[in-house]
């Protein structure tokens, strides 16, 4: 098990939280005893049954209760997560720190400590009510009054810019010429499966954090799943942003409910709605909020990136892992290939992706996995079902950045001691040799884009050793 990213941050914030003396108390002899654990990033309770995990918390993993129920990045429920195993649930937050010793014990089971925090992780944030329940749910709306209120919020915000992302290839079809009859500017991430449709070229902007900077939107319609990128996130202290979900999960994604609105539609009424709702004269806007064109240094990562796209066949099947492989091929690729392109979002976004990737392309001739070397390592286990599969060219390729480098590019973790900084990025000089070995699949270690060509049929592993 790795050390989670995540440790550093609550072991020094849970000091300052839990007003504890990490000591046994001596009042709790023989009723077993809480400990704050550092393994992990986790709060455990102990007793003499054993040892009860509490989970992680970084800006969103359990976050302010005012993200439950809102499908927010990396928001995800955890009150009660234990169940029947464990004494209560007991929310923390930096506006009531407890004393961890006051809390009651059971004899027989541990008691969940629920962290509640937000970034910055100092305990120093004033004017957050970590207790306010957002007014923005979706509700229990009928698919009529979902469409009513569709309907009636994009005549009144007049949307300047249309995200999508996480948009299955065939609802993708069905979108298309609805996006282009509605001509407002398309921000669409790869995972919007819409390059494939050459209709949208015009209205398709480049889908990375810079843009939307650039673009400064006043109005977004956001469709399919929670984008990618760190903009979205940042739109959580952009009151005045107004903001439309059309999702068929009917989450809003964000979690304040200041100019956001959010209807619950599937793809073919979404469509319906554009195409009856088309703008007219769109062209001076397009052009009006294209972006200046930049040159821009691309990273090694990037480059290396780019040269695979052009390598893979049009018609294959891609998947992307999550950190930084997703945000850098929407920075470099983005729309501009019509590959059928998919990706796990989630607060556990690193988990399983290699388990998915080969249920996802079970039956595809010609499937990519792009992913980087944590989310490798957590999924090791994952190759044993391709004995059962059929014979098809799968591609596993590793971006080898020797740890999580996506954390390197945090601003706030800048200052940190440079050993800190190394126990987030989780440093590391593996090979993925042993692993291709282990499960007797072809290996290579990609020493330039000219190693990708000509490639041989049937699964391989492909180690790109990158600096992110």
């Amino acid at each position: 098990m790795f050390v989670a990213d995540r440790s550093a941050f609550l072991r020094r914030t849970l000091r300052r939280l839990l007003c504890a003396r990490a000591c046994h108390d001596p009042t709790q002899a023989g009723r077993g005893r809480h400990h704050i654990g550092n393994r992990c990033g986790r709060i455990a309770a102990s007793d003499d049954r054993g040892t009860l995990p509490g989970p992680a918390s970084h800006r969103r993993d359990c976050g302010p209760k005012s993200y439950r129920g809102t499908g927010a990045p990396q928001a995800i429920e955890q009150a009660g997560l234990f169940g029947p195993y464990a004494e209560g649930a007991l929310d923390i937050d930096v506006e009531s720190p407890i004393n961890v010793w006051e809390v009651p014990a059971s004899s027989s089971r541990p008691t969940h400590l629920n962290l509640c925090l937000d970034e910055p992780l100092d305990g120093e944030i004033e004017g957050i009510d970590f207790a306010a329940i957002p007014s923005n749910r979706p509700g229990n709306h009928t698919p009529s009054e979902a469409k009513a209120l569709a309907r009636e919020r994009l005549r009144v915000q007049n949307p300047d810019l249309v995200v999508v992302a996480g948009v299955h290839p065939d609802d993708a079809a069905v979108l298309a010429p609805a996006l282009r009859s509605f001509g407002v500017p398309v921000f669409a991430e790869a995972t919007a499966n819409l390059g494939a449709h050459r209709e949208l070229t015009s209205l398709l902007i480049p889908p990375t954090d810079s843009t939307i900077t650039g673009l400064r939107p006043r109005s977004i319609l956001r469709i399919g799943a929670v984008p990618s990128g760190r903009w979205w996130r940042d739109l959580e202290d952009q009151p005045g942003t107004r903001v439309l979900n059309l999702t068929q999960a009917g989450l809003p994604g964000i979690a304040r409910a200041q100019n956001v609105t959010t209807a619950k539609l599937d793809t073919e009424n979404v469509a319906r709605l554009l195409i009856s709702e088309s703008a007219s004269g769109q062209d001076a806007t397009v052009s009006a909020l294209e972006p200046p064109a930049t040159q821009r240094r691309l990273s090694n990562e990037q480059a290396w990136l780019g040269e695979i796209a052009e390598i893979i066949p049009s018609e294959a099947l891609v998947f992307l892992g999550n950190s930084l492989p997703i945000r850098e091929w929407n920075a470099v690729v983005g729309s501009s290939r019509p590959f059928r392109t998919f990706a796990n979002r989630g607060a556990n976004g690193i988990d399983g992706l290699v388990s998915t990737f080969l249920g996802l392309a079970a039956d595809e001739p010609e499937s990519w996995l792009i992913l980087g070397d944590l989310s490798a390592l957590y999924d090791l286990a994952a190759p044993w079902i391709l004995g059962q599969l059929p014979e098809a060219n799968r591609r596993i390729v590793i971006l080898n950045n020797g740890g999580g480098r996506i954390f390197s590019k945090v601003a706030s973790l800048q200052k940190l001691p440079p050993e800190t900084r190394a126990m987030l990025e989780n440093d590391h000089g593996l090979s993925f040799a042993p692993w291709a070995a282990l499960w007797g699949l072809p290996y290579q270690l990609a020493q330039d884009p000219g190693d990708l060509s000509d490639l041989p049929d049937g699964p391989r592993v492909i180690e790109i050793q990158t600096q992110a």
